[in-house]
């Protein structure tokens, strides 16, 4: 099955530099979670698809394009995927800018259940059990 995870997420992640957030409700399940990474001021946690969405949607607002080009995605045991990427945003006044984001994927039927953002890679591996 973790073969499978990693290609959902594969999937998931083409979807959304493709058409977007909405686009990639198909591969989440509909009570699944998104946790804003710990490191980020406020951090909130979204529940359930539509609040996801929502989450999304409201952060990539204040930005013309948000495109994830996925580094690594490699399964961690029988139900999480770690995902490592570089977000490339570009804002309103043409202005470029890169940051590198990691994200653990837990999978339940196929489905993303939850979904939590880590700033710092660190941290990502930590939250798997894994060390740099």
């Amino acid at each position: 099955m973790s073969r499978g995870n990693v290609e959902l997420i594969e999937q998931l992640v083409a979807v959304f530099n493709e058409r977007g957030i909405e686009a990639t409700r198909e591969f989440c399940d509909p009570e699944m979670e998104f946790h804003e990474p710990p490191e980020q001021p406020g951090a909130r946690v979204a529940r359930g698809i539509d609040q996801v969405v929502e989450f999304f949607t409201e952060f990539d607002s204040a930005w013309e394009s948000h495109r994830s080009e996925p580094l690594e995605i490699r399964a961690v045991g029988e139900d999480k995927v770690l995902l490592e990427t570089v977000e490339h945003f570009v804002g309103r006044d043409g202005v470029a800018v890169e940051a590198p984001f990691s994200s653990v994927h837990t999978i339940r039927d196929g489905k993303v259940l939850r979904w939590q953002g880590f700033w710092e890679r660190g941290r990502a591996l930590e939250a798997v059990g894994l060390t740099e």
